[in-house]
């Protein structure tokens, strides 16, 4: 489940909505955000590299940045791209991806936090 907690905004700049995954829809339900279950697109294998690709919206045609405060080892993902890849270590907590959306307002900045559940499969012995 992919959770989301918007900065709330007033009347003005709104903040900026996470479309999709590696075109896996995000769908909201109850003001909950979240990935269908079982969507292989967001699986890997240790010594793997998985590549990322996001689908972002900003309801005021914002540009956006994207932020990953807790980012893992091997992660590489500039904050002006919407695409990037992970070098996924031996070995993974599999604590959910943080991702922060700021839009690039310069009068008004808003953000927005996603978490995204990724899973590692276990080393096969590779």
């Amino acid at each position: 489940m992919i959770s989301v907690l918007a900065a709330c905004g007033q009347l003005g700049n709104g903040p900026p909505s996470l479309v999709s995954v590696n075109g896996v829809d995000v769908e909201q339900e109850a003001g909950e955000a979240y990935l269908p279950t079982g969507q292989q697109a967001l699986g890997t294998a240790p010594n793997e590299v998985f590549a990322l690709e996001l689908d972002v919206s900003d309801p005021d045609g914002d540009d956006v940045l994207v932020w990953f405060p807790r980012a893992p080892a091997g992660l590489a993902f500039p904050p002006d791209a919407l695409n990037g890849v992970w070098d996924v270590p031996d070995t993974w907590d599999g604590a959910p991806l943080e991702l922060i959306l700021e839009d690039v307002d310069p009068n008004d900045p808003r953000e927005s936090r996603w978490f995204i559940p990724l899973w590692v499969a276990e080393d096969s012995g590779r």
